[in-house]
């Protein structure tokens, strides 16, 4: 058995049936994307070893990289997605979630230490954003002033000192599968900071 779609990031994933187990493939061929697939793969792998209580992570089987390219052999974990578990579940199950995400989020931090971001990787980084932006079709005056007082707010704030170290990078309810009371991540990001306020930022972003 074999069931293939292909993710936001462009990779293929393919459920395969090995005997009586199955396993998620998920792979690329885009050589801009080649290192960056292995990176968030080996994230995975580390993610497994901080065993946060109703936090499970898929298993890494295997990391396979080549010139033309990556694929990454992991478990395949039965899930609702939180549309289903939000629609079906009560209050305390809920509530039992957040506490999760919290406990999560608790863990990374306790895993990063302080050190100093500097103001150019981070105007850097909101420039390559407010590139794109800019070219979206509906891009007007207001969005325009947004993107001004933005930029001068980041300016203003100089380098920072933040938890840097751990963190899943995209860590919105879609990657989230939900396992009865346990909480399954997935679709870990390699990011341009690797810091725990990334995943509160995502989280309070679908919150």
């Amino acid at each position: 058995m074999k069931i293939e779609v292909i993710g936001n990031s462009g990779c293929k994933v393919e459920v395969v049936r090995e005997d009586t187990k199955l396993f998620v493939l998920k792979s690329t061929e885009d050589t801009k994307y080649l290192g960056r697939l292995a990176l968030q793969a080996e994230k995975q792998k580390a993610a497994t070893d901080m065993h946060v209580p109703n936090i499970i992570v898929p298993k890494v089987y295997e990391i396979s990289k080549s010139d033309a390219k990556t694929e990454v052999r992991m478990d395949y974990v039965y899930s609702q997605n939180y549309i289903d578990y939000f629609e079906n579940d009560g209050v305390h199950e809920i509530d039992a979630f957040v506490e999760a995400m919290i406990a999560f989020v608790e863990q990374e931090i306790k895993l990063s230490p302080i050190a100093v971001c500097q103001i150019v990787v981070l105007m850097t980084k909101f420039e390559e954003v407010a590139g794109k932006v800019e070219k979206r079709a509906d891009y007007n005056e207001e969005l325009n002033e947004l993107m001004g007082k933005a930029r001068k707010k980041i300016a203003d704030a100089g380098d920072l000192c933040i938890p840097t170290g751990v963190c899943h990078g995209d860590l919105t309810f879609s990657n989230v599968l939900f396992c009865g009371q346990q909480y399954c991540l997935i679709d870990f990001l390699d990011s341009f900071i690797e810091t725990p306020l990334q995943d509160i930022v995502k989280l309070r972003q679908d919150s």
